[in-house]
C-alpha cells in the first residue's frame, strides 16, 4: 500500500471582496475545521500536515514576497501559495501520494477514507478543475487570472505567445492530487523558471493556480487533469465524485451531496460550516 498524506493550510491572512470577507485567524469556522480535519485524519491513520507561517517553504515564500511588508500587510494571494509550499514539502517527504484539501471542506461522510475512493496516475497532477478557456469561456475572474499568468511570466523575463492555446488553461486548486514523480517534476520546473520561493520579488500578484497554469504553459509534458478524470473505485465507481461544492450561502443547498465525502464550503459559504455540524449534533 502506498504511503499517503493529507496537506492543508493552517489558515492565515485576510481576504476581502464580494464573495467573502474573512480574517483567517479569528473566524469561527477555522477552529472547527482544524479540529475536524485532525479528527478525520486520526480516525483513518492519515498523516496530516498543516502549512503555517513557520513552515520551511512557506516562511521563505512570505519573506521573499514583498519583503518590505509585514505578513499582516501582504496580499491574500501570497497565502494561497501554501499549496505550493505543501507540494515542495511532499517532494522532501517519505510519502508516495499527496492530497491537498482546502480548510473549508466539511466532512459529510467521515467514515470513508478519501484515499479509498480513487486511483491516480503516476505522472499526472490533478486539480479540482482543469479546462481550456477557449471552450470554458472568459468571465471577469478568468480575465484577471489570464492577466496574472502574463504578469508572472513577464516578471521572470519569460517570452510567451498570447495566442498560444496552452496559455489559456484554467486551474481550480480546491483539491490537488499527485504522486511523487509528478510532484518532483513540478517542483523542478518552478525552481528552473519562476523561483519565487527562493528569490526576492515585489509588486507581482500570483496565486497557486497561476503557478499551475504557468508551469503547464512552459512544460506541456507535465500532465494536468481535472479531478473528474480520475478513476473512482469502490462505491464511487461510475457514481458522483466524492467531493462536491456548496453552492448557495445561507440557504438550503439543492445540490446532490449525498455521496460526497467532502463538501467544499467555498467563499461566503464558510459562514455555514458551524451550522452544518450543529445540524448533525457533532460540533
Amino acid at each position: 500500500m502506498l504511503n499517503k498524506a493529507m496537506y492543508t493550510s493552517f489558515g492565515f491572512g485576510k481576504v476581502g471582496g464580494k464573495s467573502c470577507n474573512f480574517n483567517f485567524e479569528n473566524d469561527e469556522f477555522l477552529s472547527i475545521q482544524r479540529r475536524k480535519i485532525k479528527e478525520y485524519c486520526d480516525s483513518h491513520s492519515i498523516p496530516l500536515h498543516a502549512i503555517g507561517y513557520n513552515h520551511k517553504y512557506m516562511s521563505r515564500i512570505l519573506s521573499n514576497t514583498d519583503p518590505e511588508l509585514e505578513n499582516d500587510s501582504k496580499k491574500h494571494s501570497v497565502y494561497t501559495l501554501s499549496a505550493i509550499a505543501a507540494i515542495f514539502d511532499f517532494c522532501d517527504s517519505e510519502y508516495d501520494e499527496f492530497y491537498w484539501m482546502h480548510l473549508d471542506m466539511v466532512f459529510n461522510k467521515p467514515d470513508i477514507n478519501i484515499f479509498d475512493t480513487f486511483e491516480i496516475n503516476d505522472d499526472t497532477i490533478y486539480n479540482w478543475e482543469w479546462a481550456s478557456m477557449y471552450t470554458y469561456g472568459y468571465d471577469d475572474w478568468q480575465k484577471e487570472k489570464f492577466r496574472l499568468r502574463r504578469n508572472l511570466l513577464d516578471y521572470f523575463g519569460i517570452k510567451y505567445d498570447v495566442d498560444d492555446v496552452n496559455l489559456h488553461f484554467f486551474s481550480n486548486c480546491s483539491t490537488i492530487m499527485m504522486k511523487k514523480k509528478a510532484a518532483i517534476r513540478f517542483r523542478d520546473a518552478i525552481l528552473e523558471h519562476i523561483d519565487f520561493i527562493n528569490t526576492k520579488n515585489s509588486n507581482i500578484c500570483h496565486i497557486e493556480e497561476t503557478v499551475m497554469e504557468v508551469i503547464n504553459y512552459l512544460y506541456g509534458d507535465i500532465n494536468m487533469a481535472p479531478i473528474h478524470s480520475i478513476k473512482t473505485i469502490n462505491e464511487y465507481e461510475g457514481e458522483l465524485f466524492p467531493i462536491t461544492f456548496k453552492s448557495v450561502y445561507g440557504q438550503e443547498d439543492k445540490c446532490n451531496h449525498k455521496d460526497s465525502v467532502f463538501i467544499h464550503y467555498w467563499g461566503e459559504n464558510k459562514k455555514d460550516i458551524a451550522d452544518f455540524y450543529r445540524a448533525r449534533g457533532i460540533l
